[in-house]
């Protein structure tokens, strides 16, 4: 019977057994189902939220089969720094999935650290690589960490000079920050 999934090639017997007008050579027969169907392919997904301010926030990455395998699927994932950096914007992750025969779908998690900086949007890659019993259609997903915090406000002190009848007197203001900045 045919079907469409990725297996292990198939055997059974056939045996021969009470000749009439006749002996038994070779009784027994061996046939293989070759299994001609392709191997899973896996993708990753993108996703996008915002930082918090504090603590961690779980960013969830799916990890899809487009069709289900009768064998276990096993496919390793490590994140990658782009403009986010382990430790300080994200939590570094890496380790093995593994499909059950059947299964479609498994997640990664990957911790985003909160803050109060306003800086630019900034992302990470979780990366596929050394599939078993599947092949890699899309190994790359791009995690982007949303900036939520609003720019710091500028401003400047007022200053108050005695100017005497002669020569400069220099006067002196405070500009400052009403927050850290993450950018110059």
């Amino acid at each position: 019977k045919g079907d469409r999934k990725k297996e292990t090639n198939e055997t059974f017997f056939v045996n021969l057994s009470g000749p009439v007008n006749g002996t038994l050579g070779a009784a027994i027969g061996v046939v293989t189902i070759v299994n001609d169907d392709g191997l899973p392919k896996i993708r990753i997904s993108s996703e996008r939220m915002d930082e918090g301010n504090t603590g961690s926030k779980q960013m969830v990455f799916s990890v899809r089969a487009h069709k289900k395998s009768s064998a276990t699927v096993t496919i390793d994932y490590a994140t990658v720094d782009c403009t986010a950096k382990a430790g300080s914007d994200y939590t570094a992750t890496r380790g093995t999935l593994s499909f059950a025969a059947g299964e479609t779908e498994k997640t990664i998690t990957v911790a985003v650290s909160g803050d109060v900086l306003y800086e630019p949007d900034e992302s990470f890659t979780v990366r596929l690589s050394n599939p078993t019993g599947a092949t890699i259609e899309d190994g790359t997903g791009t995690g982007t960490i949303e900036n939520d915090d609003s720019k710091p406000v500028l401003t400047i002190n007022n200053a108050s000079v005695i100017v005497g009848n002669s020569g400069t007197v220099p006067v002196t203001f405070t500009v400052s920050l009403s927050k850290p900045c993450g950018e110059t």
